[in-house]
């Protein structure tokens, strides 16, 4: 149960933001871009409604291409660093992205997020997903039927503040 409910580092003291973390890859491990991009399209303007900060992480050149596809937005260089961009994931209402180890890590961290699952073989892709109740690990198509609801619990939660706990 603590797997599904709890944080699994200590961060110390976090300031919790309105602001969502989005980390697309533009690889998948078939062919193509990932379906996130997709997702994203279609979703841009909830985001841009809701969260004061949408801002893209990953590494430089990702940053960079995002940056291309959604000028108005920002980026964070964590220097390649993870305890910094886990302690900027960890303040941020929401994460959303392709399968990384960004996503792995914000669903660690029991920070709401969607993963916009890429098929990787016949594997199932439950075995991808983060424990707890604001983790979601869906197909892009399963994003967009579920993303009216996703949107609707990450506003609702607005004013709580997520403890970060250790519990290794």
């Amino acid at each position: 149960k603590k797997l599904g409910t709890e944080p699994a580092f200590e961060l110390g003291p976090l300031e919790p933001k309105n602001r969502v973390c989005l980390h697309g890859t533009f690889q998948t491990h078939q062919s193509g871009t990932p379906r996130f991009w997709k997702f994203l399209r279609d979703v841009w303007k909830d985001l841009e409604a809701n969260f004061d900060e949408i801002v893209f992480t990953g590494t430089p050149d990702e940053r960079a291409r995002a940056k291309e596809l959604y000028p108005q937005w920002t980026d964070f260089d964590d220097h390649g660093d993870f305890l910094e961009l886990a302690r900027f994931m960890g303040s941020s209402r929401l994460v959303l992205g392709a399968g990384s180890s960004g996503v792995a890590l914000s669903s660690v961290l029991k920070v709401p997020t969607v993963r916009i699952h890429d098929s990787i073989g016949e594997a199932p892709r439950v075995i991808w997903s983060g424990l707890g109740e604001f983790q979601w690990n869906e197909t892009e198509i399963g994003a967009r039927k579920l993303w009216p609801e996703i949107l609707e619990r990450i506003v609702a939660r607005k004013n709580e503040t997520v403890e970060h706990e250790a519990m290794l």
